[in-house]
């Protein structure tokens, strides 16, 4: 065991038990005598192991006890096997049994093997039968035992191997007793002579179905057999694992073809039992395999169909219990589905015959229809099985063809191509909308009942194509179903009632045209009725998005509306309100959740009622009313912003024509929603939804005025830099990509109005639109790169190219004729990156490109930064201008957090870079670098953002011989200013890293720096022999730094910097942050 691996154990194992193959006696080689004693040695030590080994060990003792020379070893080991394994199953001792279930599965996979692989029946019969009696007795014991609930130790009686062998075992006993044979009374199919037209020629294979069994009764132990099949039954079948269940199945299956009839009507009934109500959902799958495999074997006689198959395809296929927000019985359906596989393979189409419709229908209901992927697809094997052997399943290959696996994949398709499809067939129609008016519209799932809702409607879309009885649907009356389902059902029925109404509007299968209509006044009635009746109160969300569907349907199709409408009032009174107030307030109460979906379709139920009740001119005045309801609504209640201001876009053009430009709430629309755009300076006040709708709503209003669009052109652009510039965070990120995203997009959408019209310099403000939209197309987000690129190809498709930068155009071109993928870096900065050339572009596209070069995101950073570079490489007389123009965005944004640490890491990335450094003129570098100074005391005095304050550090050491070769000893003694200054931070890790630049630098380019090599070593040594990284506080390090100016031979600050730098960062600041907040600090602080 010690010397070998597993893998070469295994192998030795199964190359012995094929040697035990051999007819010869052992002991004829044998010269020691104790080969046997070291065969079962060493085989009992591989089955308590857990691996392959114990596999092995279990085939070399199968193989060995079956020889005829090994018989007292056999009775040995069974003797010794049984009794420890009921020692073991059947102790009170917890702690025995956790390290001897491997044990066990090892003795039980040999017992299995040994009883598979039987050569000689009646020696096993006669002389090793007794040794398994004591195991058969107490196996009702082995399968109750129950461990202690509190203890963690490992169940025998709960352990799937463990069964699933004892099941295996008592079914291998049970057929070692009975007699090897095929029972007569067994039902089999004839076989038809290929090629013969004599229906003569059918030969049944059974001789004769009548012939009596044998004179001699076969001698069969009722006693044994009986607990083994109570066992296999009652808890093989019912067993939780599936394993388990299948071995049981198969166990009855194979006893039962030895048994009487008699005797296996009996086993048959006993399992049918199991198919009730009160009856877990482990014995239905358990029954229904059972089932199958009797009806593979001829066991279930066609007496018996009558019985089977109802409770199969009514209620097995159908088996689904809910259990919290989920159910169980996808097992059962598709155990039920095998066993309709298994009738087309047993029997004679004669024999089913009677029940092709009933099992066709229900077959294809769960093809359609069932949630589960695998279920769909053995039903459709099922009914394919059907329709290739027993051929009488109505339009069975044009729905095979229709119907196939990789169709069944997806739900949708099944619902909406598949059902529809067989729908058109009369005879399946029925059962069809039978199946999804009664089971799937009340479904526990709200995918299937939206999909169920659907495929309805187009059913009967469909059948209108066909000639139905119409006696078949008469009971269905579904129209009105849907009513009194959303108003009396549960959460379920009321959703997919109202769903399945909502499709029949929309689908015309239910036209209403008239209020002479019998259901006109229930449709109209309905909604109100819901709110009445509080029913939102379960499933809110769900029934409000269906309500704003079903308001939608209402009006597009149409439907009459009725002047006033009469509610239950107190008592048998009535109320009469009018219809449009209270459907007014109906959708107003959708536009102000803050489930975006609900808002989404509040707004096309409102455009919807806007296009189609509100577009006569008496009521417009009703329409402004709405309409300052939403103002006033926004100025006082936070949470109705992004609603109210995404419905200003519903408002119909009509309202405000003519004079009424000049109305009051014209101009107050305008300002309310532009309001909206500005991020408000309360942090509880601030939502990037109201934001993102004020702007799309904005934008889509102004374009029905053109008047307006252009005296008001100069108002829109101020909106969208606005937007454009929205880069606010929360606890979620960057919120305002959103914000920039949607300005992007109507950016677009007014452009096309604007442009569409004589305007004046269209050529300075396409330029204008192209500079915001070439911003968004370098910055370092991937989505928001993309949506830029996407906005900017339909910008320039819709204002032509001429006059656009070959740069944009080479972008347009490329992204169209190569289909590029817009998220892609390597495409977008290479392209973009010349427009720096261009001095009406530079400045924009720097400012977006500063965050990708600057940013954390490594591919960006790293496409960005190879782009950038390689075009100042190759390009001329640009790189002084690029430098001064990031400076010039530094002093136009000092102190924001989202820039400046990227704008200090651009800064180092381009100096770092010798020969860029090179092209610049003498006079540029003393310009730029009194800049960089100028910026640094900005940036860094007083600061505590210590992430900026490390890239400033870096941007000083690279600053330090740049400062010596420019030959100002003014700009070089300010760069070691700022050395020291930061040597003497007051943070420890920004002392840490401008010690560590600095050596590093001296290191390098330390003949440069100072002149003396003997000062020089003299300095490197002294800071490295001081350990820089372990003093807290600035004065531990001062004595060191003042020894450093002096080899640097300059003035060291005075110590008093010290204490004002005490003073200024030793103040706490109060701590009164939320939790957005202190994550927008940790955002603000690792640089995202």
């Amino acid at each position: 065991r010690n010397q070998f691996q597993w893998q070469q154990r295994y192998i030795i194992m199964i190359w012995l038990s094929l040697i035990l193959r051999n007819p010869f006696p052992l002991a004829s080689v044998d010269s020691n005598g104790n080969l046997k004693e070291e065969l079962m040695k060493v085989s009992k030590e591989a089955l308590q192991e857990p691996g392959k080994v114990r596999d092995g060990g279990a085939v070399l003792l199968s193989r060995f006890f079956n020889r005829s020379d090994c018989e007292e070893e056999t009775k040995e080991f069974l003797s010794w096997g049984i009794e420890t394994i009921l020692l073991v199953a059947l102790s009170d001792d917890e702690n025995q049994k956790k390290p001897k279930l491997y044990f066990i599965t090892g003795v039980l996979n040999t017992l299995c093997l040994f009883l598979k692989n039987i050569v000689d029946r009646e020696r096993i019969l006669n002389n090793l039968m007794s040794y398994f009696q004591p195991y058969i007795d107490r196996l009702g014991e082995i399968a109750e035992a129950r461990d202690d609930e509190d203890e963690k130790t490992t169940s025998i009686a709960h352990n799937s191997l463990v069964q699933k062998l004892n099941a295996k075992l008592m079914s291998r006993i049970a057929l070692l007793t009975l007699k090897p044979k095929v029972v007569k009374w067994r039902y089999q199919q004839k076989r038809r002579v290929l090629f013969s037209k004599d229906t003569s020629s059918n030969i049944n294979v059974e001789e004769d179905e009548e012939e009596e069994e044998d004179d001699e009764e076969e001698d069969i132990n009722y006693d044994l057999v009986e607990p083994i099949i109570g066992f296999l039954i009652n808890v093989g079948l019912c067993h939780r694992d599936t394993s388990v269940r299948y071995t049981s199945a198969k166990g009855i299956g194979r006893i039962t073809m030895r048994l009487p009839r008699d005797f296996g009507n009996t086993v048959l009934d006993f399992v049918f039992e199991l198919l009730s109500e009160t009856e877990p959902d482990s014995s239905w799958h358990g029954a229904c395999l059972a089932l199958a495999e009797l009806a593979r074997r001829g066991l279930l006689l066609p007496e018996k169909l009558p019985e089977v198959i109802p409770v199969v395809t009514t209620q097995a296929l159908s088996y689904e219990i809910r259990r919290g927000n989920a159910s169980i019985g996808s097992h059962v359906r598709d155990a039920a589905c095998y066993v309709c596989w298994a009738f087309a393979r047993a029997y004679d189409p004669s024999v089913l015959k009677p029940f092709n419709h009933m099992i066709a229908s229900n077959l294809l209901a769960i093809v359609c229809f069932d949630r589960e992927v695998n279920v769909r697809r053995a039903a459709s094997a099922a009914f394919q099985e059907h329709v290739g052997r027993q051929g009488q399943f109505p339009h069975g290959i044009d729905i095979l063809q229709k119907a196939d696996y990789y169709v069944l994949g997806i739900m949708k398709t099944s619902y909406l191509q598949v059902a529809p499809f067989i729908a058109k067939f009369p005879v399946y129609y029925p059962i069809l909308v039978n199946v999804l008016t009664n089971r799937y519209l009340t479904h526990w799932n709200e995918e299937v009942r939206e999909l169920a809702a659907e495929a309805l409607a187009m059913i009967y879309d469909e059948q209108t194509k066909v000639v139905v009885d119409e006696d078949k649907l008469s009971n269905l009356n579904i129209p009105g179903r849907f009513i009194l389902g959303v108003l009396e059902g549960d959460v379920d029925t009321r959703h997919g009632s109202l769903r399945a109404l909502t499709q029949f509007l929309l689908l015309k299968k239910l036209v209403v045209d008239s209020r002479d209509h019998p259901l006109c006044s229930d449709i109209v009635h309905l909604v109100p009725r819901l709110e009445q009746k509080r029913l939102y109160r379960k499933g809110g969300e769900m029934i409000r998005l269906s309500v704003c569907k079903y308001l939608t349907a209402v009006a597009e199709m149409g439907v009459p509306l009725l002047p006033t409408l009469q509610l239950q009032g107190v008592g048998d009174r009535f109320r009469k309100l009018k219809s449009l107030p209270l459907y007014k307030d109906v959708m107003n109460t959708m536009l102000k959740q803050s489930n975006e979906d609900i808002v989404a379709s509040g707004i096309e139920a409102v455009t919807s009622w806007m296009n189609h009740y509100c577009s006569d001119p008496k009521i417009h005045p009703f329409v402004i009313i709405w309409i300052k309801e939403w103002l006033d609504t926004i100025q006082k209640e936070f949470i109705a912003r992004p609603g109210y201001a995404l419905g200003i876009e519903t408002i119909p053009k009509s309202v405000f024509e003519g004079e009424r430009l000049e109305d009051e709430t014209f101009e107050r629309i305008i300002k309310v929603i532009r309001e909206l755009i500005t991020i408000p300076k309360i942090r509880e006040e601030r939502d990037h939804r109201a934001r993102i709708n004020a702007v799309r709503g904005l934008t889509n209003f102004m374009v029905n005025y053109p008047t307006v669009m252009v005296n008001r052109h100069q108002f829109m652009m101020e909106m969208f830099e606005e937007a454009f510039n929205d880069y606010a965070t929360d606890d979620r990120g960057d919120v305002g990509s959103w914000v920039r995203e949607q300005a992007m997009k109507s950016l677009v959408v007014y452009a096309k109005a604007y442009f569409s019209l004589d305007v004046p310099n269209k050529a300075e403000t396409i330029t204008s639109m192209l500079k915001l939209l070439v911003k968004q197309a370098v910055e370092k987000i991937d989505r928001v790169r993309a949506t830029a690129g996407n906005q900017l190809i339909k910008f320039v498709k819709l204002v032509g190219f001429d006059g656009i930068p070959q740069p944009i155009a080479k972008f347009v071109n490329e992204a169209e004729e190569k289909n590029m993928d817009l998220t892609r870096p390597d495409f977008t900065y290479p392209i973009l990156l010349p427009l720096l050339n261009s001095e009406t572009y530079q400045y924009i596209l720097l400012e977006g490109l500063l965050v990708s070069v600057g940013g954390l995101t490594n591919h960006i950073v790293r496409e960005s930064k190879r782009a950038l570079l390689q075009f100042l490489g190759e390009t001329k007389d640009v790189i002084a201008n690029v430098l001064k123009t990031i400076l010039s965005i530094g002093f136009n944004n000092l102190r924001r957090k989202r820039l400046t640490p990227a704008l200090f890491k651009t800064l180092f990335t381009i100096l770092d870079e010798e020969k860029l450094v090179d092209k610049l003129s003498k006079d540029d570098k003393v310009e730029i670098i009194k800049s960089i100074h100028r910026l640094i005391d900005e940036e860094a005095s007083k600061s505590r953002f210590i992430n900026k304050l490390l890239k400033i550090v870096d941007v000083i050491a690279v600053l330090m011989m740049i400062c010596k070769e420019s030959g100002d000893e003014g700009i070089e003694k300010e760069n070691y200013n700022w050395v020291i200054r930061f040597l003497l931070s007051y943070f420890p890790r920004v002392r840490r890293a401008m010690y560590e630049k600095f050596l590093s630098v001296a290191q390098t380019f330390g003949e440069d720096l100072i002149e003396d090599e003997d000062t020089l070593d003299d300095l490197l040594d002294y800071m490295m022999d001081f350990d820089w990284v372990t003093p807290n506080k600035a004065s531990e390090v001062y004595p060191q730094v003042v020894k450093v100016c002096e080899y640097l031979s300059i003035e060291c600050l005075p110590k008093s910097y010290l204490e004002e730098q005490d003073a200024i960062y030793s103040r706490k600041k109060k701590n009164t942050m939320g939790f957005n907040e202190g994550y927008n600090a940790l955002v603000n602080e690792t640089g995202y």
